[in-house]
């Protein structure tokens, strides 16, 4: 009888108690959802704030991409196609040139003493986004490139580091698609005729917003993974 007693007395307890605990538990993994909720929710938001700081961003970085003063760099940017190298071109005005992939440039003479080089390329193809070549010192070379609107855009700087047993390298790439900005001409002095030259397409350099912006956009999946992980267990 006083076994039966005990058992009673602790059923009373435990009832009451089981009651709160679940009650607590429940509260505990209410709040938890809602703080996950939370956090997801401002993930996602950064995530997506970086995404259009980052578009914006690349789209200045575009106008600007990476001048290159080293032979050896720029041709590490390079990719193997489409892209052709001409040793000692005989540039002149009128002068046409196409490689066996339909890539190539066509020569004009805006003024006495300047050269252009007005880039071709197969209609199916991608336009050109790296160009350089060895010419001489202090030469300059003015870069004109065009967007997606066919917008137009220069940039001129001189040769005068990383002199070379033919000359002295100068070269851009745009870092970013064809689509999104590519080399459209090259101009340059009739005095400086380039000893070697160099067209073809870059490598692509992710911005590291995006980078960042992707894994936040993947955290809060990895999060809701671990959470049902840890919940079959």
């Amino acid at each position: 009888m006083s076994e039966k007693r005990t058992k009673m007395s602790q059923s009373w307890i435990d009832a009451p108690l089981r009651k709160v605990l679940n009650s607590y538990c429940k509260q505990q993994s209410e709040t938890q959802k809602k703080v996950m909720k939370t956090v997801n929710r401002w993930l996602l938001n950064v995530a997506l704030a970086i995404v259009v700081a980052g578009s914006v961003a690349q789209a200045k970085a575009a106008l600007s991409g990476t001048l290159w003063t080293d032979e050896e760099g720029f041709l590490s940017r390079m990719t193997g196609n489409p892209f052709f190298q001409q040793d000692n071109p005989p540039l002149a005005s009128g002068y046409q040139y196409t490689d066996n992939t339909g890539y190539g440039y066509a020569v004009t003479k805006p003024s006495a003493r300047t050269l252009l080089l007005t880039f071709t390329h197969p209609p199916a193809g991608p336009a050109p986004t790296g160009v350089g070549g060895l010419f001489g010192k202090q030469t300059q070379l003015t870069f004109t490139f065009r967007d997606a609107a066919n917008k137009s855009y220069e940039y001129s700087f001189y040769t005068a580091w990383d002199e070379t047993a033919n000359g002295y390298f100068g070269g851009y790439t745009t870092d970013v698609i064809p689509e999104d900005l590519y080399v459209y001409s090259l101009s340059f002095s009739s005095l400086s005729l380039p000893s070697r030259l160099y067209v073809g397409l870059d490598t692509v350099i992710p911005e590291p917003s995006t980078i960042v912006a992707g894994f936040l956009l993947l955290a809060p999946f990895a999060v809701s993974t671990v959470r049902r992980f840890r919940k079959d267990r």
